[in-house]
């Protein structure tokens, strides 16, 4: 239910509302002021605040008091209406006629006194009570002030005044009859006004509760956040404000906005609300804060009715962008493989394996080198994914397929005007990218001079500066190098600095070429051809005697190469079984090869190990890691083998490591 205030100085006023109020179903709180003194309605306004009240019904004084305390709550008057006037003019004549020197058919002059406006058909009631009217406002405040209105009333010829009680001593005492009739159609001018005082109440309440509902929102966000009206006044303010500002919200509500917060310029804001113009991304300093402050102008059409200032610490735009960066920007910087994609049998790759996976428990950066098309980057994102950034930006750069004048700006990326042809918006680079993760630096060999310094100092003090700024950047990242070059030639040379080398060559992983890994070549050709089998609906597998066909090439673009042929295979196979002359016509064709140039070449066999063969063989094996004093490559050379080779073998006759 609304509630109403009902202030008035008498008490039977105040119980003659609430009774009829009551009757109506409306809600009064009566309140007196015998006084009509400012100390005593400033009470009322404080009280009516504490209680919620939705709309004070005041007349008089009272009302002309209450407007200029600025009262926040809406005021309702009581008026006079025309019958409530017509009715008190009807008792002045009968009051008239009684007077001792009342003299038949004189018209007398009369002061219609009130606070408010009285409209009036003059001319209809002069004619119709034979009196000279006129509707007099009194403004005064003080005594003083009352006592001059009253004498401006004698001056202008007043016989008469009628008014309000209390000016019975000032009328008098200026030589003026006086008269004041109480209870004249008073029900009826306050039912009137009740439901006046309803209606406004009630949209009123509906508009506090809206005010409540768009606050409780503004107060979830997680900036601060100001409403201001048109003279740049608060309307507005959220708990963050208040948080961040250290406000009392009621008591900021109604103040400049400038006089809350000193350090915003009111040059800003006028800007804002006389031109219609809005600023992003100011800079806010205050003590130990540093704010971005968002000033927007609010308006209807082509009118502006005030502005809305939000205001965001920049440690939480940090953190936020941090975020972003990991849910957004690292958006398809994702490591996809596992050490279980690493296919493979042979000791080699098992060596390799191993060591990869314990390099994925520490924090140290990682050098892998190996040939071209031995899976490095396979093993990078492997070893990223069973680390603890798993969860964080995996971003590969291959430092040779970009040009050496853009390979600095992509990995540190750069602002607006950097350069000729940069994008007006600036660019993160990589390294900033993949902060909290790992970067992924392939064939860093091709890194010209300045980028390898620019990543040394990435690496030893872990911050950037994009270029054409000045401004430096922390990053925390894991950086994973690679090479198919013999890096510790090209620092000999010259051609790469000896610090980034060491900087890099922290834990170093060897990946072998795939002719090391002999016993893992059928089982990779199986598997990728079951892969593109499945992508071209198509069931393909070698025999035995093409296994042996591939196995006789020294495939010099390692697994990547033999992937690419599976592929070719699987694309023009005509039936499902592929034969030895089949794979060999493809490897002549594709490499422009001989195979008769290069079948003599093929390890040699050792002799079978069926029957009495096997201990001899057996025993050839254990002399050879004897004489290679447990080296297994040395060993491997002295028997004709390759190492993968002296692997199975080894493991057939079940001789340890230490055989």
């Amino acid at each position: 239910m609304v509630k109403i205030m009902y202030i008035a100085q008498e008490q039977e006023r105040q119980k003659a509302a609430a009774e009829l109020a009551g009757e109506m179903g409306i809600q009064v709180l009566p309140y007196g002021a015998p006084r009509a003194a400012r100390e005593e309605l400033e009470e009322a306004v404080r009280e009516a605040e504490g209680k919620n009240v939705d709309v004070i019904m005041a007349q008089g004084r009272i009302l002309a008091i209450l407007r200029d305390l600025n009262c926040s709550i809406p005021l309702i008057p009581c008026y006079f209406h025309g019958e409530e006037t017509v009715a008190i003019l009807f008792y002045l004549r009968k009051f008239l006629r009684k007077q001792p020197d009342h003299q038949p058919g004189k018209r007398y002059s009369v002061a219609l006194v009130t606070h408010q406006p009285l409209n009036i058909n003059r001319e209809m009631l002069e004619e119709l009570f034979r009196m000279e009217l006129r509707s007099w406002q009194i403004t005064a405040r003080t005594a003083e002030e009352e006592a001059a209105f009253f004498r401006k009333l004698k001056e202008a010829g007043t016989d008469v005044v009628v008014g309000a009680e209390q000016y019975q001593r000032q009328a008098e005492a200026n030589g003026m009859l006086f008269f004041y009739q109480a209870g004249v159609h008073d029900q009826e001018m306050m039912r009137k006004s009740l439901n006046i005082a309803h209606t406004v109440a009630e949209s009123v309440a509906a508009l506090k509760q809206n005010q409540r509902e768009l606050l409780a929102t503004v107060d979830y966000a997680f900036e601060a956040v100001l409403t201001l009206d048109g003279e740049g006044r608060i309307v507005l303010v959220n708990s963050k404000a208040c948080q961040l500002f250290q406000l009392e919200r009621q008591a900021a509500i109604g103040r400049n906005i400038c006089d809350v917060i000193p350090q915003i310029a009111w040059e800003d804001i006028h800007y804002i609300l006389h031109e219609g113009g809005n600023l992003f991304g100011s800079i806010l300093r205050m003590e130990n804060q540093v704010m971005v402050v968002n000033l927007t102008s609010l308006g209807r059409g082509n009118e502006i009715t005030g502005a809305v200032a939000h205001f965001t610490e920049l440690k939480q735009l940090e953190q936020m962008e941090a975020t972003v960066k990991n849910q957004y920007y690292a958006k398809g910087h994702k490591a996809k493989y596992q050490f279980g994609d690493i296919l493979g049998e042979s000791m080699a790759i098992q060596e390799t394996r191993e060591l990869a996976q314990r390099f994925a428990n520490y924090e140290a950066n990682v050098l892998l080198l190996g040939e071209t098309g031995t899976g490095k980057e396979l093993f990078a994102q492997s070893i990223h994914n069973a680390s603890l950034r798993q969860r964080e930006p995996f971003v590969a750069v291959n430092c040779g397929a970009l040009p050496v004048s853009l390979l600095e700006s992509e990995l540190f990326g750069y602002v607006d005007g950097a350069f000729t042809g940069a994008s007006r918006k600036g660019k993160k680079g990589m390294l900033e990218i993949a902060d909290k993760g790992t970067i992924f630096l392939d064939e860093i060999s091709e890194m010209d001079w300045q980028g390898q310094a620019h990543l040394l100092r990435v690496l030893e003090e872990h911050t950037i500066t994009r270029i054409g700024d000045d401004k430096v950047i922390q990053v925390d990242v894991r950086v994973i190098a690679a090479s198919n070059k013999n890096l510790r030639k090209l620092v000999e040379e010259g051609k790469f600095r000896e610090d980034l080398y060491y900087r890099l060559n922290v834990l170093t992983l060897n990946i072998p070429p795939l002719r090391e890994r002999e016993q893992d070549l059928a089982l990779l050709a199986r598997h990728f051809l079951v892969q593109f089998g499945e992508k071209y609906k198509k069931a393909v597998e070698l025999t035995p005697a093409a296994e042996q066909v591939l196995a006789g090439y020294p495939w010099p673009g390692n697994v990547r190469q033999l992937r690419n042929f599976c592929e070719r295979l699987a694309v023009i196979a005509g039936t499902n079984r592929l034969e030895a002359d089949f794979i060999i016509r493809q490897l002549e064709g594709v490499y422009m090869i001989r195979w008769d140039d290069i079948a003599p070449r093929m390890q040699p066999e050792l002799p079978s190990t069926e029957g009495a063969l096997a201990p001899t063989e057996k025993e050839q094996i254990v002399e050879a890691l004897n004489q290679a004093g447990g080296n297994r490559q040395k060993a491997a050379e002295l028997l004709g083998i390759s190492k993968s080779s002296l692997w199975r073998r080894m493991k057939k006759y079940q001789i340890g490591e230490r055989f």
